[in-house]
């Protein structure tokens, strides 16, 4: 597989909108065991990604953001999210394994930022979060192809 950068960057870009659309719906109803059940993924993260299990953290990233999207109600955007991060884990592992200088996973910090936001039900910050979350994977995808 080998997809060019334009369909990598269209990718990122539909998994931003899907994921501020999620943001507008869900900030203001997620409960307390709601944020622990978050921040339990978040932490199973933080361990395959420090026991450099890339497919665990993978698997506890999607977890993460498609518990947000069930939390809609909206089962289209639910199966939208969730093919769309399906696509955008392809590219992260393929660059993760090009990949010698830059991190391209563990940005586990941002994960930590959306919790806040949800907390504070301050949908302005969780969509900037999520906006930088997004780009991130994105900015580090186009200047790890331009080094190739």
């Amino acid at each position: 597989m080998n997809p060019s950068e334009t369909e990598v960057l269209q990718a990122f870009e539909m998994w931003k909108y899907l994921e501020m659309k999620v943001a507008e719906l869900v900030y203001n109803q997620v409960t307390y065991s709601d944020l622990q059940q978050l921040n339990k993924w978040i932490s199973e993260g933080e361990q395959a990604w420090e026991a450099g299990d890339v497919e665990r953290y993978l698997e506890a990233d999607k977890e993460f953001h498609l518990f947000l999207a069930w939390k809609t109600g909206n089962e289209l955007l639910h199966e939208f999210l969730e093919r769309i991060i399906n696509q955008v884990h392809v590219y992260v592992r393929m660059l993760e394994r090009h990949s010698k200088t830059i991190p391209v996973i563990g940005r586990v910090k941002d994960h930590y930022s959306v919790v806040d936001a949800l907390e504070e039900q301050d949908l302005s910050l969780l969509q900037t979060t999520l906006d930088e979350h997004t780009r991130y994977h994105a900015t580090a995808w186009s200047w790890e192809r331009s080094r190739q």
